[in-house]
Protein backbone atom coordinates (compact mmCIF):
# COMPACT_ATOMS: atom_id res chain seq x y z
CA UNK A 1 0.00 0.00 0.00
CA UNK A 2 0.86 3.52 -1.04
CA UNK A 3 1.02 6.49 1.76
CA UNK A 4 1.23 10.04 0.19
CA UNK A 5 2.37 12.22 2.71
CA UNK A 6 3.82 15.21 1.04
CA UNK A 7 3.11 17.12 -2.27
CA UNK A 8 3.73 15.57 -5.49
CA UNK A 9 4.23 17.35 -8.67
CA UNK A 10 3.61 14.75 -11.17
CA UNK A 11 -0.32 14.12 -10.30
CA UNK A 12 -0.96 11.68 -13.56
CA UNK A 13 1.83 9.68 -12.52
CA UNK A 14 0.52 9.42 -8.83
CA UNK A 15 -2.84 8.97 -9.76
CA UNK A 16 -1.77 6.26 -12.50
CA UNK A 17 0.03 4.20 -9.63
CA UNK A 18 -2.98 4.45 -7.12
CA UNK A 19 -4.98 1.55 -6.77
CA UNK A 20 -7.68 3.54 -4.97
CA UNK A 21 -8.71 7.19 -5.26
CA UNK A 22 -10.16 9.12 -2.95
CA UNK A 23 -11.83 12.82 -4.73
CA UNK A 24 -12.91 14.86 -1.21
CA UNK A 25 -13.53 17.76 -3.02
CA UNK A 26 -16.56 20.04 -2.09
CA UNK A 27 -16.46 21.63 -5.30
CA UNK A 28 -19.16 21.62 -7.09
CA UNK A 29 -17.71 20.29 -10.54
CA UNK A 30 -15.92 17.02 -10.90
CA UNK A 31 -12.24 17.40 -9.84
CA UNK A 32 -9.50 16.61 -12.68
CA UNK A 33 -8.35 13.55 -10.64
CA UNK A 34 -12.00 12.10 -10.27
CA UNK A 35 -11.96 12.44 -14.38
CA UNK A 36 -8.92 11.01 -15.12
CA UNK A 37 -9.03 8.36 -12.59
CA UNK A 38 -12.69 7.51 -13.63
CA UNK A 39 -11.67 7.29 -17.05
CA UNK A 40 -8.42 5.28 -15.87
CA UNK A 41 -9.98 2.41 -14.54
CA UNK A 42 -9.82 3.22 -11.30
CA UNK A 43 -12.15 2.71 -8.22
CA UNK A 44 -12.71 6.12 -6.97
CA UNK A 45 -14.32 7.63 -3.80
CA UNK A 46 -15.78 10.94 -3.85
CA UNK A 47 -18.09 13.25 -2.28
CA UNK A 48 -22.14 13.40 -3.22
CA UNK A 49 -21.58 16.65 -5.23
CA UNK A 50 -23.90 17.36 -7.85
CA UNK A 51 -21.59 17.16 -10.87
CA UNK A 52 -20.21 13.60 -9.66
CA UNK A 53 -23.94 12.69 -8.74
CA UNK A 54 -24.45 12.84 -12.65
CA UNK A 55 -21.50 11.11 -13.71
CA UNK A 56 -22.50 8.10 -11.68
CA UNK A 57 -24.61 5.10 -12.70
CA UNK A 58 -25.64 3.02 -10.08
CA UNK A 59 -22.86 0.70 -11.70
CA UNK A 60 -19.97 2.85 -11.47
CA UNK A 61 -17.22 1.70 -9.68
CA UNK A 62 -17.63 5.10 -7.44
CA UNK A 63 -18.50 5.35 -4.13
CA UNK A 64 -20.32 8.14 -3.47
CA UNK A 65 -19.88 9.91 0.19
CA UNK A 66 -21.27 12.68 2.42
CA UNK A 67 -19.25 15.72 2.19
CA UNK A 68 -17.09 16.59 5.17
CA UNK A 69 -17.39 13.14 6.63
CA UNK A 70 -14.12 11.77 7.80
CA UNK A 71 -16.10 8.82 8.85
CA UNK A 72 -18.01 7.90 5.72
CA UNK A 73 -14.67 8.48 3.61
CA UNK A 74 -13.16 5.89 6.26
CA UNK A 75 -16.21 3.38 5.93
CA UNK A 76 -16.13 3.28 2.27
CA UNK A 77 -12.24 2.45 2.31
CA UNK A 78 -12.95 -0.54 4.56
CA UNK A 79 -15.40 -1.05 1.82
CA UNK A 80 -12.65 -1.08 -0.69
CA UNK A 81 -10.12 -2.49 1.72
CA UNK A 82 -12.23 -5.96 1.81
CA UNK A 83 -12.35 -6.89 -1.73
CA UNK A 84 -9.64 -9.44 -3.00
CA UNK A 85 -6.97 -7.76 -5.44
CA UNK A 86 -8.19 -9.04 -8.69
CA UNK A 87 -11.68 -7.64 -7.74
CA UNK A 88 -10.44 -3.74 -7.51
CA UNK A 89 -9.09 -3.67 -11.14
CA UNK A 90 -12.08 -5.29 -12.31
CA UNK A 91 -14.80 -2.62 -10.30
CA UNK A 92 -12.15 0.16 -11.77
CA UNK A 93 -12.29 -1.18 -15.55
CA UNK A 94 -16.10 -2.00 -15.22
CA UNK A 95 -16.56 2.13 -15.06
CA UNK A 96 -13.76 3.19 -17.42
CA UNK A 97 -15.19 2.24 -20.62
CA UNK A 98 -18.83 4.00 -20.15
CA UNK A 99 -17.28 6.97 -18.56
CA UNK A 100 -14.53 7.21 -21.32
CA UNK A 101 -17.83 7.43 -24.00
CA UNK A 102 -19.27 10.23 -21.73
CA UNK A 103 -16.37 12.01 -21.78
CA UNK A 104 -15.22 11.81 -25.64
CA UNK A 105 -18.94 11.18 -27.51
Amino acid sequence: MMVVTTHIGDMPAALSAADIVVSASTDAEASAAFRRSRSDGRPVIATTMAARARLCSRESPVLLVKPNSGTAIAEALLELFAKTPQELPAMGRQGASPYRSLLHG
